[in-house]
């Protein structure tokens, strides 16, 4: 019951949050992590900025272009409001890049917590046993960590939501919108994969998969497992060095290649 009193909520969210300290137990003591210790209060300050500027942006969105019968007449044919929109377009449809601030953040965080993890291990012990553990545990607990809350609001959309209205066209849209897609592509959502397929729009009812805005979480957990790992292996242990530098040039060229291709 207290996770709903104000009282005690309130001075939790208003308090000055603390630097966490580090763990050093079993870190070298030549360890670049070792000097990891810094102060991230500021992020909470960028993401709540964040957050306000893509409410803003989809607020605008819906002012201008999602036009109903309640209010169509008023928007649609008041000069006034184009000439609004042209001066604040950058402020509110910019929001869009809003989004890769959390991207940022995710990944500063992750590399943090991980550098402090991949410092206390040495070079000279790992095995391929090991480390397949390591990164399996690694992606298997991000999954586990997202997934529970994706699917209370897949079946919500999917199962529950179209039932709490119903108007001549309320069926037809969210049928088109979010049942029939989720009726297809569920597993693809639950994957992680939906904006690779089916891919399409992620917006309005034109979405080919199923829960249109889970689009970011699939972005941040392919750049969780495919991007982070490399990162961190690169910079602890120079991508397990030996293999690394035998074939780095050829990697490089292989890159270079693809970017220009």
């Amino acid at each position: 019951a207290k996770c709903w009193d104000l009282h005690p909520n309130w001075a939790s969210l208003v308090s000055e949050p603390k630097i966490e300290p580090q763990n050093l137990e079993g870190m070298p003591r030549d360890s670049h992590s070792r000097f990891l210790t810094v102060d991230l209060r500021s992020l909470n300050g960028m993401r709540t900025l964040s957050m306000f500027w893509i409410i803003l942006g989809h607020t605008g969105s819906t002012i201008f272009f999602n036009f109903n019968l309640s209010y169509f007449s008023y928007w649609a044919f008041n000069p006034e409001n184009y000439k609004w929109l042209k001066e604040w377009y950058f402020p509110l449809y910019a929001g869009l890049f809003g989004v890769d601030s959390f991207l940022f953040i995710s990944g500063l965080l992750v590399s943090y917590k991980f550098s402090q993890q991949m410092s206390k291990r040495s070079l000279k012990h790992m095995t391929v046993a090991k480390e397949l553990k390591f990164w399996s545990l690694y992606c298997l607990a991000r999954w586990l960590r997202l997934l529970p809350v994706l699917l209370v609001v897949m079946l919500s959309t999917w199962k529950l939501v179209g039932q709490l209205s119903t108007s001549p066209s309320w069926n037809i849209y969210w049928n088109d919108s979010y049942v029939e897609p989720c009726d297809k592509y569920w597993w693809a959502t639950l994957l992680f994969i939906q904006n690779l397929y089916p891919s399409g729009e992620s917006f309005g009812n034109k979405g080919n998969f199923c829960v249109p805005v889970s689009w970011y979480l699939a972005v941040d957990m392919q750049l969780y497992i495919f991007v982070a790992p490399l990162v961190l292996i690169t910079y602890h242990y120079g991508l397990y060095t030996a293999a690394f530098n035998k074939f780095k040039k050829l990697a490089a060229s292989g890159f270079i290649l693809a970017l220009i291709a």
